[in-house]
């Protein structure tokens, strides 16, 4: 769960009588103890003047970060949160390796439907780099499939870049800009 409050007000919350459990109860909520945390999530210039750099914290599938904008101020930054990222491209991996024996024209239009999913819930804006190697990943994932089905004429990558020329795969594209 993430709050965006206050750390004194955090504070006097917990210390009320019942506490945050229950009033989170009122509403038919409980708090995860295991994944709930304070994170200390302030903006860099404003931790104290010791350099000290503010937590990240994962939530909703993104990593939240501090970073700067184009014109240098101080933004938080959303990506890719690692552990998604891996469950994606397992899930990508484990559909090649039972549809490999499907035509190349039929594996890139699936391929292309889940990497055009994954764009709509992770296509925001700061995150391009992440969809780019998602894609990076899946060509070397699709290449593997489909050396593993022909033996004999493997594609190395040379001849693969040329497979992707006719039968490509969609680019990474940002759905959901915040600068609209």
């Amino acid at each position: 769960m993430t709050l965006s409050w206050a750390l004194s007000d955090w504070r006097m919350l917990i210390k009320s009588s019942g506490g945050i459990a229950k009033r989170f109860a009122r509403f038919g909520l409980e708090i995860n103890t295991e994944k709930t945390r304070l994170v200390r999530f302030g903006r860099p210039s404003r931790i104290g003047g010791s350099g000290e750099k503010p937590e990240t914290f994962d939530f909703l599938g993104f990593t939240h970060y501090w970073g700067k904008s184009v014109k240098g101020n101080q933004v938080v930054k959303k990506k890719t949160a690692a552990g998604r990222f891996r469950r994606t491209l397992q899930a990508i991996k484990e559909w090649g390796m039972e549809h490999r024996h499907l035509p190349m024209k039929e594996q890139q239009r699936k391929l292309n439907e889940k990497l055009r999913g994954h764009d709509c819930y992770y296509g925001v804006t700061g995150n391009i780099r992440m969809l780019s190697r998602l894609r990076y990943e899946v060509a070397k994932l699709w290449r593997r499939w489909l050396q593993r089905r022909n033996r004999s004429s493997s594609p190395n990558w040379e001849k693969f870049q040329g497979m992707l020329r006719v039968f490509p795969l969609l680019p990474a594209r940002i759905i959901h800009s915040s600068m609209q």
